[in-house]
């Protein structure tokens, strides 16, 4: 069955990042067999979840405060921990191996492309910078991934010259994301972090 209406819908579904052509069809299935009422609470549910749900005005987390708790907690360590995507906060909230503040940095450096929010991102982490002496980059080890961290090295060594910058080590798998690390090796990358030292231009 690849009625037109189908294909809308595969077209739709497979904006929703890494979802294979397989999982794509299987949740269609899954829509064809749900009732209309379970359909229409569906759509309720989710519309409901979008309205409730927003950024935190400082960190960028996603919840229902336009303040997280975690931004709101003055007794959390004087680090800040830059992640790709709120589930990774989650992850390490989870597993309670970290104890310091994050920032959501939701966006690559690209050179082929416009990079106007990384550099709006750029200008918010600089303000969060001001308070703490520690940053740790907590981005996939992909090849973008790493030049995003050098990028925001670079341009925060520039300006905070007392700053110690760190990354995850490389325990994590090349292109593998702190959501679907597991815990062990979540913790030693985190506990064996590397100290991105100044490069002579930085200094």
């Amino acid at each position: 069955m690849k009625s037109e209406l189908y294909q809308k819908l595969f077209f739709e579904l497979k904006k929703i990042p890494s979802l294979s052509k397989k999982q794509i069809s299987k949740i269609i299935e899954y829509f064809l067999e749900c009732s209309e009422s379970n359909i229409l609470d569906l759509n309720s549910l989710i519309l409901n979840f979008k309205r409730s749900t927003k950024k935190c005005s400082i960190c960028n987390y996603l919840n229902n405060q336009d303040i997280c708790y975690i931004c709101s907690d003055n007794t959390r360590d004087k680090k800040l921990m830059v992640v790709e995507q709120s589930a990774d906060i989650d992850k390490f909230e989870e597993l309670k191996i970290y104890k310091g503040k994050y920032f959501v940095f939701d966006t690559f450096y690209d050179l082929k492309e416009n990079n106007d929010h990384f550099f709006k991102l750029i200008d918010e982490l600089k303000k969060l910078c001001k308070s703490y002496n520690e940053i740790i980059l907590a981005f996939n080890l992909s090849i973008i991934g790493r030049l995003t961290m050098e990028m925001i090295k670079k341009i925060l060594y520039k300006d905070f010259k007392n700053l110690e910058i760190y990354q995850l080590s490389s325990g994590l798998p090349l292109n593998g994301s702190v959501e679907y690390a597991d815990p062990t090796t979540l913790k030693e990358s985190l506990d064996n972090k590397i100290n991105l030292k100044r490069n002579s231009n930085e200094k």
